[in-house]
């Protein structure tokens, strides 16, 4: 009973006990801001810091707060948890900023002159063969690589469908003794193949074209004939599925042959060879071709030269920055590098290898992950190791102004038309050629791509590397093929009417293209971006802002591309932003991470010459 009435004493009542919790709180805060805020550092003028250090270990090197070292990775706009790791570039910073000089730590691993760096496997002097695996999808184009590379990769895929671009080299025995590397390039489509050729990056020295014998030619394979012949590369068929019960071999021969592939057993050129990756079986002679045809193409590398090598994809990795596939074509790249690609350059942080393992330095034919570029370049971007800093500003300055006049010039020039057409069906192609040739009767006319169903952006990348007049009949257009041609001023004219096709090719030939501008605002600052996404604030310079695909323009190039999901003028969400008006925005699948000062312009949602078209999914 006493112990009862002792506790009943201490009892508060529950406003005071918000009052007081309310108290306890604020003064914690308090006791953290300070914490942070003022941290006690201790004023070491050097510091060592390796090239990728943990937050927690930063912390233990500077011997401070860690959320001291975090709170100045922040403000420089790095957002790293405790145990998360970050570059050499961003610790620096952050040791700057709490009062240390800081010094990259010397690798343990003495890297080489780079008068006298390493020759390569056996100190050959030819770049390892690149084979671009091309085909109809579900036809075994990653089954085959799996097998190939004794790997089970396939399995982990959504679907069974590759979701990325992936690089993979791997040593094939040769009969004459000894190893040669190979390297694979495995692509989700075709849309990275056209758009290294608008890039003028024909990387690739072989395709392998994947049929499925059960199956035989379908439209994918077809685009993939195209775009082979399109960039000069011979071309072998790997046959799969050869050991399913429909496999008809002499059929999908008689198919190639309709397509322009005659086999060699039928007097043709075209090497043909019966494979099953499930079984193993003709994978060896399917590499002794590669081998063969790849070693009559092979031209010699200089690996003591600075690295040149073509981008095969780029993403954006929150903590490391923007990322880039890497295919090296002669020279070598080392960590430390300085590099330019198009409009973008940096230092090398890192680079990983295939396997994912962190290497040191990069030889012709190797596929490598870079990163430390200064923002995401373009698929088929060349990337070129020069000098020092101030050169790479001057190739970036260069390319931007060879950037502008190739925007600016028309795409259809000299008295030659390029066009690229698609229609519904088969039969209607001939139609149009017809309706075409009697509005251009004075002018060659050269179709360098033509199929069946909807202008994809595979189409649009051959557009942009032939300067073609896309024409599309019942075709229709999608989504990501309709902002791209949009981003190049590529133009589409699509119609269900013929002579809307006649009409519009008219105009095109005429009326200079370009999708007007609706809107354009400069970004004020950033408040939060990560993985494609987040809120910046805007304010809008011209006409209209409004939800959808905007172009990110920087120091007035061209640089990207992002979604406006929301518009927020204070807590109020609206539809359209108007001139002078500053407003709060959210964004989404932006291609490269925005900048304050950059510029977001609306542009109209397809080609001019394309508003009498469809657009699908």
């Amino acid at each position: 009973m006493a112990l009862t009435n002792k506790v009943r004493k201490r009892k508060i009542s529950k406003k005071q006990a918000k009052a007081l919790k309310k108290a306890e709180v604020l003064q914690a805060a308090r006791d953290s801001e300070r914490s942070v805020e003022a941290p006690k550092i201790i004023l070491k003028k050097d510091v060592n810091i390796p090239s990728e250090v943990g937050v927690k270990e930063l912390s233990d090197i500077l011997e401070v707060p860690v959320t001291a070292v975090i709170r100045a990775l922040l403000d420089n706009g790095v957002l790293a948890t405790l145990n998360e790791r970050v570059d050499y570039d961003s610790a620096a910073i952050a040791a700057h900023e709490l009062g240390f000089t800081p010094h990259q730590k010397e690798k343990t691993l003495e890297v080489e002159s780079r008068k006298e760096p390493v020759l390569g496997r056996k100190g050959s002097v030819e770049r390892s063969a690149i084979v671009t695996v091309m085909g109809h999808v579900d036809h075994g184009k990653t089954t085959l690589l799996d097998s190939l590379r004794k790997t089970r990769v396939a399995e982990g895929e959504s679907g069974g469908i590759t979701q990325h671009i992936g690089a993979y080299q791997i040593q094939v025995p040769t009969k004459t003794g000894g190893d040669v590397a190979l390297t694979f390039i495995d692509t989700p489509g075709h849309e990275a193949f056209a758009a290294m050729r608008a890039h003028g990056a024909n990387v690739t020295d072989v395709v392998v074209l994947v049929v499925a014998a059960d199956e035989g030619v379908k439209p994918q394979t077809e685009e993939a004939i195209q775009h082979a012949r399109l960039a000069h590369v011979p071309i072998i068929v790997a046959a799969t599925k050869m050991d399913t019960p429909g496999a008809d071999l002499e059929r999908l021969k008689q198919e190639l042959g309709q397509h322009g592939l005659n086999p060699e057993d039928w007097g043709g050129d075209t090497v043909v060879v019966p494979i099953s990756a499930k079984l193993g079986t003709g994978l060896d002679t399917l590499l002794e071709y590669i081998q063969l045809v790849a070693s009559m193409r092979s031209r010699p590398v200089n690996p003591k030269r600075p690295g040149l090598g073509v981008i095969l994809e780029s993403q954006m990795s929150p903590g490391k920055g923007p990322l880039a596939t890497v295919i090296v074509q002669d020279g070598h790249f080392r960590t430390g590098d300085v590099v330019t690609a198009a409009l973008s350059y940096g230092k090398i942080r890192f680079m990983e290898d295939d396997a994912g393992k962190r290497i040191d330095q990069a030889l012709p034919g190797m596929p490598v992950l870079i990163a430390g570029l200064s923002t995401l370049p373009s698929v088929g971007d060349q990337i070129t190791v020069v000098e020092n800093t101030d050169d790479a500003r001057i190739s970036v300055d260069r390319a931007k102004t060879t950037h502008a006049q190739r925007h600016s010039s028309d795409v259809i020039g000299g008295t030659g038309v390029t066009c690229i057409l698609k229609a519904d069906v088969g039969g209607s192609l001939p139609a149009l050629k017809n309706a075409i040739k009697g509005i251009l009767a004075e002018r060659p006319i050269t179709y360098v791509l033509e199929g069946v169903g909807p202008v994809s952006e595979s189409d649009i990348n051959v557009a942009i590397a032939s300067s073609a007049l896309v024409i599309g009949f019942r075709s229709g257009i999608t989504k990501p093929a309709a902002q791209l041609a949009q981003l190049h001023s590529i133009r589409v004219i699509e119609s269900d009417i013929i002579y809307d096709i006649v009409n519009q090719t008219k105009d095109a030939l005429t009326v200079p293209a370009g999708p007007k501008t609706l809107g354009k605002a400069t970004i004020l600052k950033i408040f939060r971006f990560k993985n494609g996404k987040g809120i910046v604030g805007v304010a809008v310079e011209e006409g209209q802002l409004r939800t959808g695909q905007v172009q990110i323009d920087r120091e007035g190039e061209r640089v990207g591309s992002l979604v406006i999901a929301t518009l927020r003028i204070g807590p109020e969400t609206v539809t359209t932003i108007s001139q002078g008006t500053e407003a709060g925005i959210g964004i989404e699948n932006a291609s490269i991470e925005p900048l304050a000062g950059d510029m977001l312009i609306v542009r109209e949602k397809t080609v001019r010459s394309a508003v009498a078209g469809n657009t699908v999914e």
